[in-house]
């Protein structure tokens, strides 16, 4: 009988200590899971905002003059690469389909039909629509 009442105290504290290892573990995890969702929305939100920014420079640059220097988009393209990478399929189509407009704008005859206020504004649809949904 001295036997028992030792082990069933050692049992008691080995379970405790063994649940308390998995909560600490579970909740480490999920605060990781937690900060890796607020850098990802975090970082989007600066992407997507420098994208359409420097759009948005190129647009009214190419009101003022046309530029023949393909270098002159390097900066857009860089972001729509990097949009590429990162972001889901409807705000990469969106993110080309300003990139093409604003290459259009700078030809001297353009032809296209849809404005970049109306591809900006699908951008921005579909780039919070992404953003929310790492949010949930």
């Amino acid at each position: 009988m001295d036997f028992i009442a030792p082990f069933l105290n050692f049992a008691s504290t080995a379970v405790v200590a063994i649940l308390a290892a998995s909560l600490g573990w579970w909740a480490k995890k999920t605060d990781w899971k937690r900060d890796i969702y607020r850098q990802k929305v975090a970082m989007r939100q600066r992407l997507y905002a420098d994208f359409l920014a420097e759009t948005d420079r190129l647009i009214l640059k190419s009101m003022d003059e046309k530029s023949s220097q393909v270098g002159g988009f390097h900066p857009m393209t860089r972001y729509f690469s990097e949009i590429e990478l990162l972001a889901a399929v409807p705000v990469v189509n969106a993110a080309k389909a300003i990139c093409a407009i604003i290459l259009e704008s700078h030809s001297v005859a353009p032809q296209s039909t849809a404005t970049y206020a109306e591809l900006k504004a699908a951008f921005i649809i579909a780039a919070r629509k992404e953003i929310d949904e790492y949010e949930r």
